[in-house]
């Protein structure tokens, strides 16, 4: 006699999530039960500043997230001129470099693409370098 079943994987979306549980036996006897999921919403931050100076605090740029739900895609940083400074297929951190060479103390401009489970979501703003 077999008991089990395959397994079922729910992905629920929402805050709270209430899924109803039908089991039937061979003979026919049943047992229903609910699971309530709480659903934790993603959280992510973005510095708005760092200083790769070397002392161990705030030396490189690098997203935050917080819930096993979210996956950051793809990094750009864009100097003042548009030229791309920085990129990663993940959530590398930037250590403040170009090609090798210490960036200038300047405003830069990120655009990142994070994956939630409701779908891509792209987010732009800037980030100070202070040396």
């Amino acid at each position: 006699m077999n008991l089990t079943t395959p397994s079922i994987t729910v992905k629920p979306l929402e805050s709270t999530s209430v899924y109803l549980v039908i089991a039937t036996d061979p003979n026919g006897c049943k047992s229903t039960f609910e699971i309530v999921f709480q659903v934790t919403a993603p959280e992510f931050k973005i510095p708005n500043v760092f200083t790769p100076n070397g002392d161990m605090k705030n030396d490189v740029f690098l997203t935050f997230v917080k819930g096993d739900n979210l996956n950051i895609k793809q990094v750009k940083v864009f100097d003042r001129w548009g030229k791309i400074a920085f990129e990663a297929d993940s959530n590398l951190p930037w250590d403040g470099n170009i090609n090798g060479t210490p960036a200038p103390s300047d405003v830069y401009v990120y655009w990142i693409v994070i994956q939630t489970p409701t779908g891509e979501q792209v987010l732009r703003g800037d980030i100070s370098l202070i040396r």
